[in-house]
């Protein structure tokens, strides 16, 4: 073991009702070339059989470690993850998604290598699900033969003005120091969905990342994703304003967005809420929302939509056009 290898490791899953994909999530930790690790996996109280599957791992495996829980969302498994971790460095993986044997050793070497940056994250392949409900192999998404890596300068250093607008950074990509936590502190468990882009946020706000520019990580893609429902809130609006609220428009280094940039992320992140809302069979909320974007931006097709979720329309427009499928004359 040399001088890195020293530095444990803590890897946390959150897992809720994972058992077809569970086991080869975490098989793609145990099987990391980086091995002083742990794995701590909480289960949000699985009702299928994923508790019975990662039993059976963890009495082969002495690196993993489980900890049941009442179902609290994924935010709150995170976070009892975190309070659990002994890890010089920190990690996520969903339970359903797939790493790049490599990955953990890439990014200690990236860390040691930039001790001026606390988080490093990379790219990722979305894993999608064939005709046939199966997923490609891993080995034939991944570049095995990689044995070097390359920053993307691009896309590191203070990016949280750049994260205001776009939330590149997944997740299940990153890997932080420890001491960073005493910092950001833990997800929010308040937020729905967006929590991952509120922690980040929070963190870019104080700290550097850096990027490796190779995907180490398989974010599997299948049926409905939770970002792609209608929820009660706009969580992404929230997250956003209250990140400017809280730390303005500019990183640290200077760089960051006019007011004018800020008002256009305000208007498109109000109007995508109001579409999803408006074809997701909620027009009240989805009238609100569009109010909320023309007083952002005054444009002819909000007056449109406008008119359209009142009653009479709203039935008519629904019945007879959905927005991927297009007009369809329904009995």
């Amino acid at each position: 073991m040399n001088g890195k290898e020293g530095l444990l490791v803590s890897i946390i899953v959150p897992c809720f009702n994972c058992e077809n994909y569970v086991q080869e999530a975490v098989g793609s930790i145990l099987y990391q070339t980086y091995r002083n690790i742990e794995v701590i996996v909480v289960n949000d109280g699985s009702t299928d059989s994923s508790l019975q599957k990662l039993q059976s791992l963890a009495e082969k495996s002495p690196q993993l470690k489980i900890i049941n829980q009442e179902n609290s969302g994924t935010a709150a498994a995170k976070n009892c993850g975190l309070r659990a971790a002994r890890g010089d460095f920190i990690s996520f993986l969903d339970a359903d998604d797939y790493w790049h044997p490599r990955k953990i050793e890439f990014q200690v070497k990236a860390l040691a290598e930039n001790p001026g940056c606390s988080i490093c994250f990379c790219d990722f392949i979305f894993w999608h699900m064939k005709e046939d409900n199966s997923f490609q192999s891993p080995n034939a998404l991944f570049d095995l033969s990689t044995e070097q890596f390359q920053l993307d300068v691009e896309f590191s250093g203070w990016i949280y003005h750049r994260l205001l607008i776009d939330s590149y950074v997944s997740t299940i990509t990153v890997m932080f120091r420890r001491e960073t936590i005493q910092n950001i502190g833990y997800f929010d468990t308040t937020l729905l969905v967006g929590e991952d882009h509120d922690y980040w946020l929070r963190a870019a706000a104080d700290y550097e990342f850096i990027k490796i520019n190779e995907p180490l990580a398989l974010y599997r893609k299948y049926g409905l994703s939770v970002t792609e429902k209608v929820h009660d809130k706009n969580y992404s609006a929230l997250v956003f304003e209250r990140a400017v609220e809280r730390f303005g428009l500019k990183s640290k280094n200077g760089e960051g967005l006019s007011q004018k940039e800020a008002n256009e992320q305000r208007y498109y992140l109000w109007f995508r809420y109001a579409y999803q809302c408006f074809w997701g069979g909620d027009s009240v909320k989805a009238r609100s929302a569009f109010l909320k974007a023309l007083k952002l931006k005054k444009q002819l097709k909000l007056w449109g939509y406008m008119l359209l979720t009142c009653p009479p329309f709203y039935q008519l427009v629904r019945g007879l056009y959905h927005p991927h499928r297009g007009f369809s004359l329904r009995k």
